[in-house]
């Protein structure tokens, strides 16, 4: 059972729009193999596996 079992729909919402494609594009971000949030100039936003993790949390896989 994922983590978000316990959280309320407002919080899971909130992680989802933080991996979201969306967010990601409208930010001009993008992802690696590692989970890591990259901007686009190449610096790191968040660290390797915030993404992964947060899918985690979900239940919506490993990657």
């Amino acid at each position: 059972m994922p983590a978000s079992s316990d959280l309320y729909l407002s919080e899971i919402e909130a992680l989802r729009h933080a991996v979201s494609d969306r967010l990601l594009k409208d930010e001009g971000w993008t992802t690696d193999a590692e989970g890591r949030v990259i901007n686009e100039v190449g610096r790191v936003v968040y660290k390797p596996g915030y993404v992964s993790a947060i899918r985690k949390i979900l239940g919506e896989g490993t990657q």
